[in-house]
């Protein structure tokens, strides 16, 4: 009985010992790592949205428009044009082979596409069909009618017309200077000019009914120089003393005649306005002068306004045919000018 006493206390003791030990190896043992959290508590984590939202930037406030919108320009309307057909000059009564400008006088101002005819019993031709105006020549006695129609810029329908009488030159009695030059006619008479020195060239001209000498019409204007030692001289058409003191050129386009003759280097034709500004251009520019055949000069008038210093055409104090020592000597016949 003692012996398992003993046993009993002996196995206590070891019993004892062994609790210990595992105690103490447990106590000695790190503590174990934080678990990891979850994505549920990563979620949970994160920064929750505020109960009031931070508000998006205010749009941009465009204006409320105006009860009354801002009209359109309304579109230029051009007016219905009047057209009248008029001669110049303004006798409807020329005598056979004379030229006459027809124009157009249009209110208010504005392009007009024309085509021009004529017919009648006085054989009447046109230097064109088209364009805003024409030179009438008439070939026998008698009556024409010259009809204009087109259409104006408006696209309005024009049809326009003119009764022109043709009569003999002999009948009519038409003066030298209104049958060759009919835009001068209520000016000065025209006169010779030359150089001062009596020893610079020498110059004359006279109307003549020489047939040779003649290209329309009952007259024309014959030019005799010698300007080969120098000086300067011609013929000038003036109108200081007609009722306006001056002609006004400003509605033509050109200034235009014939010549014939022998005038190996040309010759000048000027025009002066009253402020005494003059241009002079060159006819050899635009043809060669012979003795064999009639050459019509055709002289745009911008050659006068676009100068350094422009001549107003709406000014006009005269106009001359102009010789100088370049140009040696010659004669010359000169009819049927006109500004159109």
């Amino acid at each position: 009985m003692e012996w398992r006493l003993r046993l009993f206390e002996s196995s206590r003791v070891r019993l004892m010992v062994l609790f210990i030990l595992v105690w103490g190896l447990a106590a000695c043992d790190p503590p174990p790592p934080p678990p990891t959290p979850t994505a549920t508590a990563q979620l949970a984590a994160a920064p929750q949205p505020t109960d009031t939202p931070t508000s998006a930037p205010s749009p941009t406030t465009i204006p409320t428009p105006t009860d009354t919108p801002t009209s359109a320009p309304s579109p230029t309307t051009i007016p219905t044009p009047e057209v009248q057909l008029v001669t110049n000059p303004g006798d409807k009564q020329v005598s056979v082979g004379q030229g006459i400008a027809i124009l157009t006088q249009v209110e208010p101002v504005q392009k007009l596409t024309l085509t021009w005819t004529v017919s009648g019993t006085a054989g009447g031709s046109l230097d064109t069909d088209t364009g805003e105006q024409v030179i009438y020549t008439a070939s026998q006695p008698g009556i024409d009618t010259v009809i204009a129609e087109g259409t104006a810029a408006d696209g309005s329908l024009v049809k326009e017309q003119v009764v022109i009488e043709a009569i003999s030159a002999d009948v009519l009695n038409i003066p030298p200077l209104a049958e060759i030059f009919p835009q001068a006619k209520n000016g000065d008479m025209p006169s010779p000019f030359r150089d001062s020195e009596e020893s610079a060239g020498s110059i004359s001209t006279e109307y003549t009914e020489d047939e040779d000498c003649r290209n329309s019409g009952p007259y024309s204007l014959r030019i005799t120089f010698d300007f080969r030692n120098g000086g300067f001289g011609g013929q000038v058409f003036r109108w200081e003393s007609s009722p306006e003191g001056r002609f006004d050129a400003s509605q033509f386009n050109e200034f235009t005649f014939f010549v014939k003759g022998t005038a190996l280097y040309g010759f000048q034709v000027g025009i002066k306005d009253i402020s005494g500004t003059e241009v002079k251009v060159g006819v050899s520019d635009f043809v060669v002068v012979n003795d064999a055949q009639w050459k019509q000069v055709v002289i745009p008038l911008d050659k006068f306004v676009t100068a350094d210093q422009p001549v107003d055409m709406a000014k006009v104090r005269n106009v001359n045919f102009g010789f100088n020592k370049d140009h040696g000597s010659g004669e010359i016949c000169i009819d049927d000018i006109a500004f159109r």
